[in-house]
């Protein structure tokens, strides 16, 4: 849980240290950084330690300063290249559009029936 960081509590270089070992990491299986002034920048950071990292299933971003631009940047390797994921909490980020954060939930929902009907069917 790394709610509530001040602005500015991670250099740039920090940061993608962080979250470079979070992508190879098997032992985190959620991250919240509400309220923690996430900006485009740093959920970029995000997203792609989520390109390799397969065993967290929940990540909560809610009441950032993130934009479309990072919702967009989930959703691309939340498609392509992460199935493990099953919760992104956007919610409060004023900046991303309500359709985007609208349509990326319900992306969300799509993949949590698919994985229930493969679960029951095997």
């Amino acid at each position: 849980v790394m709610d509530g960081l001040p602005p500015g509590a991670f250099a740039p270089e920090e940061a993608e240290l962080i979250f470079e070992a979070l992508g190879a990491n098997t032992s985190i299986k959620r991250l919240s950084m509400r309220y923690s002034s996430v900006g485009d920048e740093l959920a970029s950071l995000l997203a792609l330690a989520l390109v390799d990292n397969t065993n967290m299933t929940q990540l909560s971003l809610e009441g950032n300063e993130m934009t479309d631009v990072s919702a967009k940047n989930f959703y691309s390797v939340l498609k392509k290249n992460n199935e493990t994921l099953r919760l992104l909490d956007l919610n409060d980020n004023p900046d991303i559009d309500e359709e985007v954060e609208t349509a990326l939930d319900r992306f969300m929902e799509q993949r949590a029936l698919k994985r229930t009907l493969t679960n029951k069917a095997e």
